[in-house]
């Protein structure tokens, strides 16, 4: 990787941003509203993540995502640009006094979530000795911030040091703590039900899109067809447009975000792709119809592979001067993928993209599928993101959708403390 690459990438993944307040919402949602409805119990290997959460960790789950987000929210008080470094600096107990949390929770959340200078300063000693010497790993290394990224005071307040570190410890970190679990078949069991749940929360998203007044979108979720076989996860029609959707709640891993290691991931994203290929084959076999609708009656299919995790629109990996999205497509092409008439490139989204499109939708109903039919047929929107798309179709800010001031709300109150005001665009 070319020096000017190695730097964007580690830059990259010290700034790796998600909308704190997207993050805040998918995963109260995934995890705390909704991980125990009937369709998820339902599943076989069915897991309790909440239970399992206090088990491995010690402290409720919606506990740790509570406290992180008002830690956040006392920082970034204040108007528009101008955040107080003093509010970065908390007494647990003073600044939490008021809501429900119990003192006992802050403690067990300060033991999780903080450590000192001293904590910190011997790990980077250990890691030094280890390596030899200052390597470019080295200096850019910051696992150990992202695994506690709270730093504990002589007088006992703590101070962030990195306010995504903090929400995406909390939220997506969610994960990882879940995979602390010593035993193999439990951490086989959580990834698989991860995959359910990840499924689950994408689809609402997407009922809730085509519920919009005006958006004359139709949704049909997956179901059997043939000898066991499954359709997409999500199916789209909009007027003689039809779009599949698969869903990958695969997550990028430290090399991959730092230095371009995306092997794996492309590898993950392209079995997506082979899915979908083989489910349009059957399609235009007449195996199975959509809405009623058979391959002949739409005049474009456009294949959608959404991720979890925003992926990489830079130079991603080795030599190559491609992005993620031009690789998988020039991939796809290779394997002799997406040749059938009427079948348009494949496309990519990740899950935060799809929540401003939501965003988008309340104002404009159709704006999902006219951002992916619009960049199809243009090589640099399609292999940017899709949320830059969107913007441009549709000028102005995204308002905040009802369903996320639902979620936030129920936020606000489990926590005792209002948070945030909604007023105008987020």
């Amino acid at each position: 990787m070319a020096d000017w690459e190695n730097f964007l990438a580690r830059t990259a993944d010290l700034c790796y941003l998600e909308n704190p307040l997207n993050l805040v919402v998918r995963y109260w949602d995934m995890f705390v509203l909704r991980a125990n409805d009937e369709l998820l119990k339902d599943k076989t290997g069915y897991v309790d993540v909440a239970a399992e959460f206090q088990r491995l960790v010690g402290i409720p789950l919606h506990s740790l995502l509570s406290i992180s987000f008002g830690l956040y929210a006392r920082a970034v008080r204040g108007s528009p640009g101008s955040t107080s470094f003093h509010n970065f600096i908390t007494d647990l107990g003073a600044w939490f006094s008021s809501t429900t949390v119990a003192p006992e929770t802050l403690r067990s959340y300060a033991e999780v979530m903080a450590q000192s200078a001293d904590d910190y300063r011997t790990w980077a000693i250990e890691q030094l000795a280890a390596v030899g010497q200052v390597t470019d790993d080295f200096a850019w290394d910051y696992s150990e911030l992202k695994i506690r990224p709270l730093v504990k005071a002589s007088d006992g307040s703590v101070v962030v040091l990195n306010l995504q570190y903090l929400l995406e410890r909390s939220t997506s970190g969610i994960y990882h703590f879940m995979l602390t679990d010593s035993s193999r078949q439990n951490r086989d069991k959580f990834l698989t039900f991860f995959g359910y749940v990840y499924e689950y929360y994408l689809r609402r998203l997407f009922e809730r899109v085509v519920a919009f007044p005006g958006a004359v979108i139709s949704l049909e979720p997956e179901k059997p067809y043939g000898a066991g076989k499954l359709t997409s996860d999500v199916s789209l029609v909009h007027g003689a447009d039809l779009y599949l959707l698969e869903i990958v709640s695969a997550r990028w891993t430290r090399n991959a975000r730092i230095a371009g290691e995306i092997a794996p991931f492309l590898e993950r994203l392209m079995e997506k792709a082979n899915q979908l290929s083989r489910r349009l084959d059957d399609f235009v076999a007449g195996q199975f119809s959509v809405l009623g609708r058979t391959y002949l009656q739409f005049d474009r299919i456009f294949p959608v592979v959404v991720a979890l995790e925003p992926l990489p629109n830079f130079s991603a990996g080795g030599s190559s001067s491609l992005s993620l999205g031009a690789r998988l497509e020039q991939e796809a092409f290779t394997g002799g993928l997406f040749q059938q008439q009427r079948v348009q490139t494949i496309q990519t989204a990740s899950a935060e993209e799809l929540e401003i499109l939501e965003a988008f939708s309340a104002r404009s109903p159709t704006a999902f599928p006219q951002a992916l039919s619009y960049r199809a047929g243009i090589d640099t929107e399609r292999w940017g993101p899709l949320a830059n798309t969107a913007r441009r179709l549709n000028p102005g800010a995204p308002s905040g959708t009802d369903h996320q001031r639902r979620v936030l709300s129920d936020f606000s109150e489990s926590l005792g403390m209002a948070l945030f005001q909604f007023e105008g665009p987020w």
